[in-house]
Parts: C-alpha cells; sequence; structure tokens
C-alpha cells in the first residue's frame, strides 16, 4: 500500500490507520533481542499493553514515581483487563441476540426454576404450515405471537418437547431451542 502526504503528518496518519485496523507496520529490522524492556517478546508486549491503554476513553492519572511502577504486574493487569473487556463485550453481544430473538413471544419475565416446580419453558417457532399440530400437544402450551411465517408457541415441560411428528426436518424449527 502506498500513502501519499506530508511527512510531518507520517506518524498521525499511521497511528490513525492501525487505530481502525486498516494497516498493521510491520518492521523492516527484526526488534533488537535485548531492550531497555528485557527481550523482545516482553517489548512486544509492553507495545501492545501501551497501545491499549492508549486506545482507552477514560484514562487514569500517569504513575509518576518510576519505583512504584512493576512493568510485569502491569503487562499482567493489561493482559487481564483485556480478557476481561471481552467476555464483557461477548457476553454482551449474546444477551442482546437473545433479547431479540425472543421478541416474537412478547415481554416477559422468566420466573426462576424453583417457581416453576422443575418444570421450564421451551420455546419454539412453528411454521403456519404446521400450526395444525399444536392442537395435539398434551402438555400445556400457549401461543405467544404469530406473524406471516410462524406462530409462536411457549410449552411447559420438564424436558424438552419433541414428539411433534410434524416431519423428518426435525421440527419445531427453532434457532434457540432452550431458554
Amino acid at each position: 500500500m502506498t500513502v501519499f502526504g506530508l511527512g510531518i503528518d507520517k506518524p498521525k496518519v499511521l497511528e490513525g490507520l492501525q487505530t481502525l485496523g486498516c494497516m498493521h507496520l510491520i518492521p523492516l529490522q527484526p526488534p533488537p533481542k535485548e531492550t531497555e524492556f528485557g527481550s523482545s517478546d516482553r517489548y512486544e508486549d509492553a507495545q501492545k499493553a501501551l497501545q491499549y491503554i492508549m486506545d482507552v476513553p477514560r484514562r487514569r492519572h500517569q504513575v509518576r514515581d518510576e519505583a512504584k511502577f512493576d512493568l510485569d504486574q502491569f503487562l499482567a493487569e493489561v493482559q487481564v483487563n483485556k480478557q476481561n473487556q471481552r467476555e464483557a463485550e461477548d457476553k454482551r453481544l449474546f444477551l442482546t441476540n437473545r433479547l431479540k430473538n425472543l421478541e416474537p413471544w412478547g415481554n416477559f419475565t422468566l420466573p426462576d426454576l424453583d417457581e416453576l416446580g422443575g418444570y421450564r419453558l421451551w420455546f419454539y417457532q412453528v411454521p403456519h404450515t404446521k400450526a395444525k399440530h399444536i392442537q395435539e400437544i398434551e402438555l400445556p402450551w400457549q401461543i405467544m405471537g404469530e406473524d406471516h411465517l410462524n406462530v409462536y408457541v411457549v410449552i411447559v415441560a420438564k424436558i424438552e418437547f419433541f414428539n411433534w411428528g410434524l416431519s423428518e426436518e426435525g421440527y419445531p424449527f427453532h434457532a434457540f431451542t432452550k431458554r
């Protein structure tokens, strides 16, 4: 890739492209075996940690007393923080998708398992062409909604209800079996 611009803007442009994830700079020379941080791996870890904390929207105050600064502890804390952030983002995405997937059944709060006496609520998305078979279910069930393609049913049972006899395609079709 070739980038044209003023030489004075080079560091800012390259940093901006790296921040966007559009470009990653690979040095022409291998990193020195020994640096002020020790090994080259430790140097790379320090660079990654610095980049990570520089990308944080709310920065904390810088440590001014070098005697109180432990680089190894700092690198470990940054690694733990990055992992915790990834896990929190994954959980948020999972919960957002789950809420979106449950929208057709309406706005509700799931009761605790002990409140249901060991029973669970099972959510099914049944195509209209198979909906006539819902009446054959002997367990407690309720149609919670429908749209132009599907009927949204909740069945109360201790184990997931598979005895639909609807087809060999494995109906009821739904992307999220257990809730």
